[in-house]
């Protein structure tokens, strides 16, 4: 496998490519509205896609994906199926008659006329929660059902949009933080907190999955809410002592120290990091305590190999980490555009 990981500004944008010659496609995500342009880049080199997965309908994941479908001289032909948790909350971030939650019928047309195809990806979705893309498998470990339920009872697509506008007017805005760093010590004897998913249902409905292909795994959190995941993880059986085995990890939420637990990491074995944001405010992803608590209870393999978290933006690392941390921690954090899994 291989893992294009596109400049998606605070976002998220990835193309996961498969098959004996990497010749099966899909896109993961597409950043901001601005995204598209390094995601046509991509697609020149690319025949066809499979599918596109937009793992939930926040601003810094679907941008590219209106913009996309309403490229009338895309590089490819528009003709795979869209993967997404909750089909009926798709919309368009124009000012027209089409973002009304009950308009879901005439979009959908839209979807037709471009042979798109709408499948939900959900816990429950089927008695495996797995399916398969041309030899790809994807469990999938979020969202539940009963997140879904309550998303579309208290959003409505309008609302959504309305969210969108206003979170993309302030995308891509560039502030720098000064701060002291908080030390190591102090961040691993603070209670931990974690947003409640119902007090952030847009994020806590992201689909997060497992990507396997030969053997070879890659686990995707987007924003996806850690309790939920772990829950998740421990009906599968990951537990400490049986955690899952994976090639890389996509951490949830840019980084947050919201969305990366000390639970979460001891039910992963891996070695590596995959960190999607370029730093920016107001959240400054990533967080220091995510880095920390990743040096902690991150590595389970041999104490003498490197952990690896890798960045698609040059990130300023004196920020989150300082060069002694790196050395006694062996944390390699480097940019990287490409991942061959």
């Amino acid at each position: 496998m291989k893992l294009s990981i596109l400049e998606a500004g605070k976002g998220d944008c990835f193309i996961l490519s498969w098959g004996e010659k990497n010749d099966f496609h899909i896109v993961i995500d597409s950043g901001v509205y601005g995204t598209y342009r390094f995601i046509k880049e991509k697609l020149r080199s690319i025949p066809s896609l499979v599918g596109i997965i937009v793992t939930h309908v926040d601003y810094d994941h679907i941008g590219g994906f209106f913009k996309l479908i309403q490229d009338t001289e895309a590089p490819i032909k528009i003709n795979f199926p869209v993967f997404i948790n909750t089909p009926e909350l798709i919309l368009f971030p124009e000012d027209n008659n089409l973002v009304n939650y009950n308009h879901g019928e005439e979009f959908s047309k839209i979807l037709e006329a471009n042979n798109l195809e709408k499948k939900g990806l959900y816990i429950g979705m089927n008695d495996t929660n797995k399916i398969n893309i041309e030899g790809l498998e994807l469990t999938i470990i979020s969202p539940y059902k009963k997140v879904l339920d309550e998303l579309c009872v208290k959003w409505t697509a309008s609302l959504i949009r309305d969210n969108y506008i206003s979170e993309s007017a302030n995308s891509d805005k560039v502030s720098t933080e000064n701060k002291e760093l908080k030390s190591s010590e102090e961040i691993l004897n603070e209670k931990e907190i974690i947003h409640k998913w119902d007090d952030d249902l847009i994020n806590s409905s992201s689909i997060a999955f497992i990507a396997n292909y030969n053997g070879k795994k890659i686990l995707f959190l987007a924003d996806a809410n850690p309790d939920l995941v772990c829950e998740e993880l421990e009906k599968m059986g990951h537990t400490e002592a049986s955690p899952l085995k994976v090639e890389s990890v996509k951490l949830g939420h840019h980084g947050s120290k919201f969305n990366t637990t000390i639970d979460l990491l001891k039910r992963i074995k891996t070695n590596s990091f995959i960190i999607s944001t370029n730093g920016t405010g107001p959240y400054y992803h990533p967080n220091r305590e995510t880095i920390v608590r990743i040096a902690k209870y991150g590595r389970k393999l041999n104490e003498a190999i490197n952990m690896d978290i890798y960045t698609n933006y040059e990130l300023k690392k004196e920020d989150f980490i300082t060069p002694e941390e790196e050395v006694l921690w062996k944390i390699n954090i480097t940019f990287k555009k490409e991942l061959d899994i």
